[in-house]
């Protein structure tokens, strides 16, 4: 009974998505990165209808007020694995890693 269902959620979700859903851009990049829905779920913010990562982060304003921020949202970066394998290499021998 349950994957039946499952199914026409999955298939009626991106026609709900594209009608109703929120556009977002990402805020350091200002490329449109789709349509969704955010909610709030048990003291977690729910982001519905990304195939990729993205991070949260208030957006500056021009005037300090903090009971009013505005909430973005911009991509996950690349990961950065050479220049950790660089820092590996450039430590001295007689360091032992501690």
């Amino acid at each position: 009974m349950k994957e039946p269902l499952l199914k026409v959620i999955k298939a009626v979700m991106p026609l709900l998505l594209r009608c109703f859903g929120v556009p977002i851009y990402d805020t350091r990049t200002k490329e449109f990165l789709g349509h969704i829905f955010v909610f709030r779920w048990k003291g977690k913010l729910r982001v519905v209808g990304l195939k990729q990562g993205v991070i949260p982060g208030f957006i500056p304003r021009d005037s300090v007020k903090y009971w009013y921020q505005d909430l973005g949202f911009s991509r996950h970066p690349a990961p950065d694995f050479p220049s950790i394998a660089k820092k590996k290499r450039d430590l001295p021998p007689e360091s032992g890693g501690s």
